[in-house]
């Protein structure tokens, strides 16, 4: 939490809305937090209720945006240190520094598009969970636990896609990664 907190937020108190978040912002202004839900309703159909309720929240307030979109940040840099602890459980060292680096980059410019990458960000940690709850149903000795790991998976599977529709190409990773603790489980004695 330290270091993302040193890159991401020592100006956090100087950002307003960037880009696209003006539009939205407006949107959100002229017609309410209601127009979120029409806007994506049919391509993107979390992202609605997810805009429609951050602005009912927080209006056009720039600060709790960008303070949320640290917050998913370091959830998923969590859940990223999780998953590659699932992988490689004897590389601790390894896991920190690459779940660092996920928590920082993308870059500094997906974190001044506060309300507009709120879905981006929040879809990333999901698509990081999933595929962690996946090992975990793989893992489970208990068919009960299995079945709770696999729905967690879907469930979150859904969400992540419901966000950001174009990230299906991290379902390449989650076979990988099923491959790989396949592979290490038909290896051991």
């Amino acid at each position: 939490v330290f270091i993302p907190a040193l890159v991401y937020l020592p100006n956090v108190f100087q950002f307003t809305f960037h880009r696209d978040d003006w539009y939205y912002i407006y949107d959100g202004i002229v017609l309410g937090p209601r127009a979120f839900l029409a806007m994506f309703e049919h391509l993107r159909p979390l992202r609605g209720p997810l805009f429609a309720g951050l602005f009912a929240l927080f209006g056009s307030n720039p600060l709790p945006y960008h303070l949320l979109l640290f917050v998913w940040r370091v959830l998923g840099g969590a859940g990223m240190y999780w998953l590659l602890l699932l992988l490689w459980p004897t590389q601790k060292q390894g896991a920190y520094w690459a779940a660092l680096l996920f928590t920082i980059y993308p870059g500094f410019l997906w974190w001044v598009g506060g309300f507009e990458y709120q879905p981006m960000v929040l879809s990333l940690g999901f698509q990081v969970f999933s595929i962690a709850f996946m090992i975990k149903a793989i893992l489970a000795e208990k068919h009960a636990h299995k079945i709770y790991w696999t729905l967690a998976s879907i469930l979150f599977s859904w969400i992540y896609l419901g966000l950001v529709e174009y990230a299906i190409g991290m379902e390449l990773f989650r076979i990988f990664c099923a491959y790989l603790i396949v592979l290490r489980g038909a290896s051991l004695p």
